[in-house]
């Protein structure tokens, strides 16, 4: 009767073990899949912000280049110099975030361009 009881309840200890790895594994997987709709929700909605952003800041900066156009005092001069840098950085913000989307997407394409220290410089003594 040992035998029988012992048998009986290493049958029941991997069954029940059995069932524990199944239970993880249906949970692992469903963490997968909110993980991967979490990812592609982010990838949307970059897409869709970036968008929404670079319209009215790509209208914003040709009315500041338009307005360099017109007569201005020496105090409205730097207003608009300070109003077009802070497009420019806020440009620059927003393709980097199409720079993450795409990254995300293995779509990353770098391109070479030149750096000067001069115009980082004249960029920060302006703020």
């Amino acid at each position: 009767m040992d035998f029988v009881s012992s048998q009986m309840s290493l049958v029941c200890e991997l069954l029940s073990s059995s069932i524990t790895r199944q239970i993880i594994n249906i949970r692992l997987v469903e963490s997968k899949e909110r993980a991967e709709a979490s990812e592609r929700s982010t990838r949307e909605f970059l897409a869709m912000i970036n968008h929404e952003l670079r319209t009215p800041l790509n209208g914003l900066l040709g009315s500041v280049e338009l307005l360099a156009d017109t007569g201005l005092s020496d105090g409205q001069k730097d207003l608009h110099h300070n109003l077009s840098q802070s497009g420019q950085l806020l440009r620059s913000i927003i393709n980097d975030l199409l720079d993450f989307s795409k990254i995300d997407a293995g779509m990353l394409e770098l391109i070479e361009s030149d750096f000067t220290w001069k115009s980082l410089e004249s960029t920060a003594k302006h703020f």
